[in-house]
């Protein structure tokens, strides 16, 4: 879960790197990219374990320069898989969603970025779930002063 978090934030800020000058007259790309995945996460659920996992990410990123000074990228994840919890042998399947959205200018304000996760982690079995959920919202005024900042995040045992 936190390879996906960290890289999902990393995909989010990526919309800083649009060079300003390219584009004027309007330009748009898609990408996607899908990459097999594979480490250890854990649960905090009723039967705290180290999960062995193994799937996919499935990403896509559209960026696009309109004429207008304001770069705009957006992009989402999807991840998909199975796991093998270390000490129970609990089989696992997740699945998890994500979405960023940024609007930036040329010289970074006004800056709008954002970014919404959910990650569902279900075992086979009668063992609770894990849910976790976040929003987080950034807004940088025209003259650099933060004028918005929302973040809620939250993890929960369901089943």
């Amino acid at each position: 879960m936190r390879p996906l978090h960290l890289i999902l934030i990393l995909l989010a800020l990526g919309g800083l790197a649009i060079p300003a000058s390219a584009g004027a007259d309007g330009t748009a790309l898609t990408t996607i990219f899908r990459t097999p995945i594979d480490g250890m996460t854990s649960t905090s659920c009723s039967t705290p374990e180290p999960i062995s996992f193994s799937g996919q990410y499935q990403s896509v990123f559209h960026y696009t320069l309109d004429g207008t000074p304001v770069a705009h990228f957006s992009g989402a994840v999807t991840s998909s898989g199975v796991g093998t919890g270390l000490v129970t042998g609990t089989s696992y399947r997740f699945a998890g969603a994500s979405s960023s959205s940024t609007n930036e200018a040329p010289n970074g304000f006004p800056y709008h970025n954002t970014f919404t996760n959910t990650f569902l982690l279900v075992s086979h079995g009668p063992g609770d779930n894990l849910l976790l959920r976040e929003t987080t919202h950034v807004t940088i005024n025209a003259n650099g002063t933060l004028t918005a900042e929302v973040s809620n995040i939250s993890f929960d045992c369901v089943g």
